[in-house]
């Protein structure tokens, strides 16, 4: 089964990439998530992150069950301490299509995005 990218859209600003890389290997096991990349962004309340996390094409029986998860609900939580605090795990529905000629309803829809 193919996996697609997981997004994280609202952790705290102080999470790192490597926080959520090593609780996705405690939980899923090492080397089934082969990178996490975190993007800093200001909020009106405070500043959070956002994370996507790329899976191996080698999956898990329970990371195919997580996504499952995530496909039937929207979304799925990971608890990530000792405290019950969770992140909202949810599939990146900005798939990239790969190296090609941006269309003219890509561009147009860049336009009216700014």
């Amino acid at each position: 089964m193919s996996t697609p990218t997981m997004f994280i859209g609202g952790a705290w600003h102080t999470t790192t990439a490597a926080m959520v890389q090593q609780t996705f290997d405690e939980i899923f096991g090492v080397g089934i998530i082969t990178k996490v990349d975190g993007v800093k962004r200001k909020g009106d309340a405070r500043d959070y992150m956002l994370f996507f996390i790329y899976t191996n094409p080698k999956t898990t029986p329970e990371l195919d069950k997580f996504i499952g998860q995530i496909q039937r609900n929207g979304s799925a939580n990971i608890i990530y301490d000792e405290q019950d605090h969770f992140w909202k795990v949810q599939l990146n529905k900005t798939q990239s299509k790969g190296k090609r000629v941006m269309t003219e309803e890509e561009e147009a829809g860049r336009r009216l995005k700014r």
